[in-house]
């Protein structure tokens, strides 16, 4: 059976997800429930990074999840960046033009360089 987990380090204007495992069908659910709680302690205009190098299998259920996440963080003005260093799951995200709603990158420095520069995503989360 497949298994999701998430640690969740906060503090005053940034929260950071460390994701792992599979985020899947049969976790979707869990994984929204374990999420949920850190991400609704974030203050309006923070920024949040999901930690995903631990991260070994995503599906569209599993996009899915991030994209609740996404839409929630629009409404709350706060920023989002995936950091993925595999290289298929990367591709993964891009081939899902997930990289045009949200950042999407390979370390957590070019991450946070990416939402210091404040450049709105392709898309909207209500287009994608």
């Amino acid at each position: 059976m497949a298994e999701f987990n998430v640690m969740g380090r906060i503090d005053e204007k940034s929260l950071r997800l460390e994701c792992s495992g599979s985020l899947v069908y049969e976790v979707s659910t869990q994984a929204r429930e374990q999420i949920r709680p850190y991400f609704d302690k974030m203050a309006e205009g923070g920024q949040c990074l999901f930690l995903m190098d631990n991260l070994k299998r995503i599906d569209s259920t599993g996009f899915g999840v991030l994209i609740h996440f996404v839409r929630q963080a629009a409404i709350r003005k706060i920023k989002l960046a995936v950091v993925v260093s595999d290289q298929f799951i990367l591709d993964l995200f891009r081939i899902a033009k997930f990289d045009q709603v949200m950042t999407v990158a390979v370390d957590e420095a070019s991450a946070l360089q990416a939402l210091a520069f404040e450049c709105p995503p392709a898309l909207s989360p209500q287009e994608y």
